[in-house]
């Protein structure tokens, strides 16, 4: 099967075909309810070092938001 015939993808602006190698990762944000557990599997299973940290709790506008949360902490990992 010819590169014209197999399906392409748009990986940002980029038109690849699978498969491909992903060669980095933007910025992404996710919520948790064990952050023990999340932090253990970023930092000591993956690797992921942690540059930064923010306690939610502090943010104008967003205690409503988190009046059930019990940790309001969050981390910011890097890699490489």
């Amino acid at each position: 099967m010819t590169t014209a015939a197999r399906k392409m993808y748009n990986l940002g602006g980029a038109m690849m075909p699978r498969p491909f190698k992903l060669r980095r990762l933007g910025h992404f944000g996710f919520n948790v309810e064990k952050m023990d557990e999340c932090f253990t599997f970023y930092h000591d299973l993956l690797g992921f070092k942690r540059s930064d940290g923010l306690d939610f709790s502090g943010r104008p506008g967003v205690d409503h938001a988190l009046k059930d949360v019990k940790n309001t902490e969050g981390h910011f990992f890097h890699l490489g």
